[in-house]
């Protein structure tokens, strides 16, 4: 991979971390330029008077083998909190060969009543927008597209310090980071789950944050930039 980006005009990397993590020569154009959420999910006003069913959503594929240890350490920490949040669900949206895992980690904590697996769903927008708490819990990540689309729609978000994720979340105004331990992520969710008003404030926040900065014109133009400088 290195390799072939030494053969670009220009290299868009969409966190500072990512960056880090690559060593290119100084001679090539390269920037961050961080990503834009779906314009439907900008568009769709948050939800302000209806109200939100009680589900931390995670949205992503079953392949990767650090990305779904994330959803296992979510659902350990769902579980040391499940009998005192009992009106609270986990849904995860997403399938992939690893999916097993996440569906006998469910079953080893009892937890069938409390967590939906759903496969792909063809409307994930949707559910993004209608539930309480959007949440990244990962070990391995870039900048995720569903928690760009999540803080466009408002839905307050949770998320590991992993990758780009702390570049777009300003930890208490605009989102909740969290280390990826089973006792920071439990900690995490009993703040959020317990707390509808700084729920509401971090997803209005973030959606404020997003829509100002991440707009795709604003996206485009960076990368218009990066370009120009590789071919001046």
């Amino acid at each position: 991979m290195v390799v072939l980006l030494r053969f670009c005009d220009g290299v868009g990397f969409v966190s500072e971390a990512l960056r880090s993590s690559t060593s290119l020569p100084c001679s090539i154009p390269q920037a961050v330029v961080l990503g834009a959420p779906e314009r439907q999910a900008v568009g769709q006003a948050p939800l302000t008077h209806k109200p939100r069913r009680k589900i931390v959503l995670f949205v992503g594929p079953l392949t990767w083998p650090e990305k779904v240890a994330g959803v296992l350490l979510l659902l350990d920490a769902f579980a040391t909190l499940s009998s005192t949040f009992l009106g609270w669900r986990v849904m995860v949206i997403g399938d992939g060969p690893l999916r097993k895992l996440v569906e006998d980690r469910v079953a080893e904590l009892g937890l069938q009543d409390a967590v939906e697996l759903t496969g792909p769903r063809q409307d994930v927008l949707s559910e993004i927008e209608a539930v309480e708490l959007y949440a990244q819990i990962s070990l391995q990540e870039g900048l995720p597209l569903s928690l760009l689309n999540a803080m466009a729609a408002g839905t307050p978000v949770i998320a590991t310090r992993v990758g780009g994720m702390p570049e777009v979340i300003d930890h208490g105004r605009t989102g909740y980071l969290v280390e990826p331990t089973t006792i920071s992520v439990a900690d995490g969710l009993m703040t959020l789950m317990r707390d509808g008003a700084f729920r509401r404030g971090l997803g209005l926040a973030a959606r404020a944050w997003i829509t100002a900065e991440l707009t795709w014109e604003k996206v485009a133009r960076r990368h218009l930039e990066l370009l120009s400088r590789g071919t001046a």
